[in-house]
């Protein structure tokens, strides 16, 4: 819980998402304090002279007690446990239902304070580097705000969901910039260094693939209990020619396809008209951003036939574990990879470089509760 590693731009989207499943009123107090009335501008804690103020700790507070119990406030409640490990892993003595109950609370207040003090750490990384909030941004953060309405089903359902979560559009707006940011900032920090060293190992391809794993696609007979050896043998035998022979056809389909491409037809267009690998979506211009990748990210024949073409070349039938393949190597899409440059980042060595920088500053940070922290429990927060 105290390093600094930020999964780039779907960190802080993804504690707001993993909560939808678990939403759950507050309950089971592990601890017993006086009844409090929070106000929204309540300072609970100070990190680094920044205030933290109830509005956000709240959020943070509920979602990551949703993403804990899943709904279950038993959770809470505690049990008895005898010396060994705990609900994370760590080694313990025996514990009562009590100390049970008041460790799982304050791993979750040690859970909220790490991620408010990853936030505060981003915005000094921010403010350190000159990033900051432009129009193309705030564009970019509208866009996203609609997406998270459109994918919770409305206008409606969005203002439910954001009270089952405790937090104002404000708030989530607030923490979904800190995304929009990070992406420049390790653009700034590493792209270019990416760009002009790791991205000479990467490759562009689409392809079609006509997949032969599909056991639904073609008749088999099952084996009864009381077949002899003899029996079960043949049936065997039989099963196996049926997908033998069903991986024939799909090859000669595959052969087909790929005539049609030598003779000119265009390869989107077939992708469209055959291709079985859900993964190949079109995108907003209609067509296949297809994948880049580098060594050891896909399978190694299509790895290797992939590397071995040159741009605008096709390949031959690749045959794989998924079935055949055809593919077609392209230009590095520039607009693509810096779309998209935070995730190649983050499964680059450069992420290494990204989280030590991040923890210099995170293990700096210095924290200090105030007075009305101590009336943080279960029924406060609400």
């Amino acid at each position: 819980m105290n390093n600094f590693k930020r999964a780039a731009s779907a960190a802080l989207a993804g504690i707001m998402l993993l909560a939808v499943a678990g939403c759950s009123d507050n309950g089971g107090d592990s601890k017993t304090v006086e009844a409090h009335d929070f106000q929204p501008d309540d300072v609970l804690l100070t990190i680094d002279g920044n205030d933290v103020t109830y509005d956000k700790y709240r959020y943070y507070f509920t979602a990551l007690k949703n993403q804990y119990d899943g709904g279950d406030e038993t959770f809470w409640t505690g049990e008895e446990v005898t010396a060994g490990t705990d609900y994370v892993g760590n080694a313990v003595e025996a514990q009562s239902a009590e100390e049970n109950a008041a460790a799982k609370f304050n791993y979750l207040l040690d859970a909220v304070e790490s991620y408010i003090k990853s936030d505060i750490t981003l915005n000094i990384l921010l403010a350190d580097n000159g990033i900051t909030m432009n129009a193309d941004d705030e564009a970019k953060l509208d866009e996203i705000i609609v997406n998270y309405k459109q994918s919770i089903g409305g206008d409606e359902a969005w203002e439910s969901f954001l009270g089952e979560m405790n937090c104002s559009e404000e708030i989530f707006r607030e923490i979904m910039s800190g995304s929009v940011l990070e992406e420049k900032l390790v653009s700034k920090l590493y792209g270019d260094s990416f760009k002009n060293k790791e991205l000479n190992d990467y490759v562009h391809v689409q392809h079609i693939l006509l997949t032969t794993n599909d056991t639904t696609a073609y008749e088999t007979k099952e084996i009864p209990d009381d077949a002899t050896d003899e029996e079960k043998a043949a049936i065997e035998a039989e099963n196996a020619k049926a997908a033998e022979d069903y991986k024939q056809s799909r090859r000669e389909e595959a052969e087909a396809i790929l005539e049609r491409i030598n003779n000119g037809e265009d390869f989107e267009a077939l992708i469209t008209e055959f291709n079985e690998d859900p993964g190949m979506s079109t995108n907003d211009s209609g067509h296949y951003d297809g994948y880049h990748f580098t060594y050891n990210e896909m399978v190694p024949e299509f790895e290797e036939a992939s590397f071995a073409l040159g741009e605008n070349e096709v390949s031959g039938i690749v045959e794989t574990d998924y079935g055949f393949h055809i593919i077609k190597r392209l230009p590095i899409d520039m607009d693509y990879i810096d779309e998209n440059i935070i995730t190649f980042i983050a499964n680059s060595p450069y992420y290494n470089e990204y989280a030590a920088l991040g923890d210099g500053v995170y293990q700096n940070l210095t924290v200090e509760r105030t007075e009305l922290f101590d009336y943080v429990s279960f029924e406060n927060i609400k």
